[in-house]
């Protein structure tokens, strides 16, 4: 019976200490950043002392903070707003049959196969016996 029931959860059996590692590599740090940003610590040797929401208090307090929020906040809905725009202009202006159009299409497309070839080539003359 035991058998049986490690034969049908083998994969998760095989998967959990990955997801086991993984979560703690993520899910540790995380907290304890957290807890971290409710204590005023200087890294010292001085352990850290529990302040609770003072740190956050103060930020929401900080013009410095405001200013930088609503900054990241305009640059990243407008990027958006603009690569929207944009993409979908261009993915209709494509759709469309015209003269060149397997041409433009290969234009656009070069960069995204420039750069792999590029690193491709680099280490090629990287592992090169005489050159590399």
């Amino acid at each position: 019976m035991v058998k049986n029931w490690i034969e049908k959860n083998a994969y998760n059996i095989f998967m959990a200490p990955t997801i086991l590692f993984i979560l703690l590599m993520v899910m540790f740090p995380l907290l304890f950043t957290l807890y971290l940003s409710f204590t005023e610590w200087s890294m010292g040797a001085i352990p850290p002392k529990f302040i609770g929401l003072k740190n956050y208090l103060d930020l929401l307090k900080d013009e410095r903070f405001i200013n930088a929020t609503g900054r990241t906040l305009f640059l990243a809905f407008g990027s958006v707003a603009i690569q929207l725009v944009l993409g979908t202009a261009l993915a209709v202006f494509l759709n469309r049959n015209f003269k060149g159009k397997n041409l433009v299409k290969t234009l656009f497309l070069l960069p995204m196969v420039a750069t792999p070839v590029a690193i491709g080539m680099v280490w090629l003359l990287i592992y090169e016996p005489t050159l590399g």
